[in-house]
């Protein structure tokens, strides 16, 4: 997944959309766009 509503803008990663994601789907998520610090990793 990629989170372009925080791409480019260093707001960190949008944890409440990953979380949404994380419960409604079987499969692993990987997430890119949106860090802003190496601890968002």
């Amino acid at each position: 997944m990629h989170g372009v509503d925080v791409e480019r803008r260093r707001l960190g990663i949008d944890e409440a959309l990953m979380k949404l994601l994380g419960a409604a789907l079987p499969l692993p998520i990987t997430y890119a766009g949106g860090a802003s610090v190496l601890e968002d990793l």
